[in-house]
């Protein structure tokens, strides 16, 4: 449990409520919090008034850090519009993830929410064709392109003008796990990024994305579960609808419960600022689904291994 005067500050104003000025001792603890949770964008944009509660030397640190964030999210629009040319010129199937777009839904501002790449979500099927397009505008990747790759990987890096793209086949790297299907895709544009606009999610399926996202890092990035409870607000009842019947359906019934009852406030009882997160992960990962055999289905894919190797040759 974090009980910290400065963990409950930053909590207490996600929640809007009033707080006390904070003391010099507890500031650097809040600053670390901010730098490791990115909230420097989101508790400035919360509160026009944050200047009163905090001393001068950490506001001015605040502010410097949000005028760097916003610097290098304005370059990553730029590129994240060069994307969704690219993209649609050549008829992909694709949707961008968290980031710009989930900042302009939430808090209608491009900028608000702070991150340090660009993920797109594509059908394993176009993996190939994308690779080519991006390496022919001018991205690099570590990564050479094979069938192998693709079965072994979640998500391919790309590099540009220093900024990095995720290609990501599956929401997570857990293969089992809510599989993407390109019929998630909204029909409508609910996101504009200037003249693109953006694809993104169904409102259900991308809130149950949300969900085990902030579920996945055990609450390790505070920001990540309070945009996950931002996102329920602007959700109608037959999104939510929607979203139940879908995480039943993938088995992701106790999790979606789990965070209909959660409120931002509750952070205090369950953040928890561990650095190294790698077993919250796997046990998250090994036992979050519902159904009785996922973990026998994951055992069977990890004796399986020899089968990747035999659809790369085929797939060469």
């Amino acid at each position: 449990m974090n009980n910290s005067k400065a963990f409950l500050f930053i909590v207490s104003i996600l929640n809007g409520e009033q707080v006390q000025a904070l003391v010099e001792e507890d500031a650097e603890e809040f600053i670390s919090l901010v730098k490791h949770n990115r909230l420097c964008n989101l508790l400035l944009h919360l509160r026009a008034d944050l200047q009163d509660v905090l001393l001068e030397e950490t506001f001015l640190l605040l502010k410097k850090m949000s005028k760097r964030s916003h610097i290098h999210n304005f370059k990553k629009a730029t590129l994240l519009k060069e994307l969704i040319v690219l993209l649609r010129e050549h008829q992909i199937p694709f949707v961008v993830l968290k980031g710009i777009p989930l900042s302009i839904q939430l808090y209608q501002h491009f900028s608000v929410k702070q991150s340090s790449d660009i993920d797109i979500l594509i059908d394993i099927a176009d993996y190939k064709k994308v690779h080519t397009l991006m390496g022919d505008a001018g991205f690099t990747s570590k990564y050479r392109f094979n069938a192998l790759n693709v079965l072994n990987y979640n998500d391919f890096v790309y590099k540009k003008n220093g900024l990095y793209v995720e290609l990501h086949s599956r929401f997570f790297n857990n293969r089992w796990l809510f599989p993407f299907k390109k019929e998630y895709i909204t029909d409508t544009s609910l996101v504009s990024l200037g003249t693109e606009a953006v694809p993104v999610l169904r409102n259900s399926v991308y809130y149950l994305y949300l969900i085990v996202h902030s579920k996945k890092h055990n609450y390790q990035r505070i920001a990540w579960t309070y945009d996950a409870l931002k996102f329920k607000g602007i959700m109608s009842e037959q999104d939510m609808d929607e979203a139940r019947c879908l995480a039943e359906s993938v088995g992701l019934k106790r999790i979606f419960e789990e965070y209909e009852r959660l409120k931002i406030q509750d952070l205090q009882h369950l953040y928890r600022p561990v650095p190294h997160r790698g077993l919250e992960r796997y046990r998250f990962l090994m036992g979050l689904n519902s159904k009785s055999y996922y973990k026998w289905e994951e055992c069977l894919h990890r004796l399986l291994v020899p089968y990747r190797f035999i659809y790369a040759w085929l797939n060469k």
